[in-house]
């Protein structure tokens, strides 16, 4: 289900109803071409309250690692699946860059390095 079909930012489809209890943490995260990954961070922007990043699970093709998911790949939710629709297909899911514990993310450029979704 496709709540803002217009691609909404990532804190409008979520419709900021999350809390500890009723987290995104552990949505699976759903490419055009139906491969999935676990959602396990979320990776804030603490001057503009936004979410930077998230950070999926990239156990398959890269252990111990995550892939870096841009909000804006986001097309939209499906809460009662627990499920977040990306707009991007599983190459470019798989050719994001990967966090390792203790990266630096403030190199990061977060224009350009993910194609638009």
């Amino acid at each position: 289900m496709k709540l803002h079909p217009s691609r909404p930012n990532l804190s409008e489809a979520m419709d900021l109803r999350f809390d500890a209890k009723n987290s995104p943490l552990g949505f699976k995260l759903r490419t055009i071409d139906h491969t999935s990954a676990g959602l396990r961070d979320l990776i804030l922007d603490t001057e503009r309250w936004s979410v930077r990043f998230l950070a999926a699970e990239a156990d398959a093709w890269a252990p111990d690692r995550d892939v870096l998911v841009m909000p804006s790949s986001v097309a939209g939710v499906d809460e009662a699946g627990r499920e977040l629709e990306l707009a991007v297909d599983a190459e470019t899911l798989r050719s994001s860059p990967l966090l390792t514990p203790g990266d630096d993310l403030d190199g990061l450029e977060e224009d350009g390095w993910l194609p638009p979704a």
